[in-house]
């Protein structure tokens, strides 16, 4: 599903340096989060696709009030579902100076496992999209997090700022290894 109805996004502003704005973007479901943590200082979280156009909507919504994607500082992936991560490689791809956090489980053996058996047949919209960014990122732009990790730790004009991980944990972990 792809993010359809934008109401009145032309008439918004970018936000003033001061101040924290958090703007969730999405189709109900698989939605995206634009954050700015003020100093015109931006983090994303997920992904999902504008309407017809397939633009990835954090790079729309941006474009709209403004803001250039080198702007962004901080790219997340929550998880592979491809309700979460549609558009993602190229959110990362347009963000040349952002970190990519992705969860420390989808570096496990399992999980290049799992990819590689995708690799002889078509590949979920969720795998392709991180098989992307992981093919095409410099490493040191990869941020593998985990229960308590963190992520992001500054002052803006808007006040201190710290960004925090909060899981996998190791119980959740565990279960997707059994699973």
């Amino acid at each position: 599903m792809s993010c359809s109805i934008v109401s009145k996004v032309s008439s918004l502003a970018p936000p003033a340096a001061n101040q924290v704005e958090l703007v969730l973007i999405g189709p109900r479901y698989g939605e995206s989060m634009c954050l700015h943590i003020g100093d015109n200082r931006w983090v994303v979280v997920d992904s999902c696709v504008y309407g017809p156009s397939k633009v990835p909507a954090p790079l729309y919504y941006l474009d709209q009030i403004g803001v250039s994607p080198l702007a962004i500082e901080r790219v997340a992936a929550t998880h592979w579902h491809d309700d979460h991560v549609r558009g993602l490689s190229a959110v990362v791809d347009a963000a040349q100076n952002a970190k990519f956090c992705m969860p420390n489980a989808l570096s496990t053996r399992e999980f290049a496992t799992l990819a590689a058996a995708y690799s002889s047949t078509p590949m979920t919209k969720g795998v392709t999209e991180l098989h992307t960014i992981l093919k095409e990122i410099d490493v040191g732009r990869i941020l593998m997090c985990g229960p308590s990790q963190l992520i992001l730790r500054d002052t803006t004009s808007a006040g201190a700022v710290e960004i925090w991980s909060l899981s996998p944990s190791t119980d959740e972990l565990r279960a997707s290894l059994v699973e």
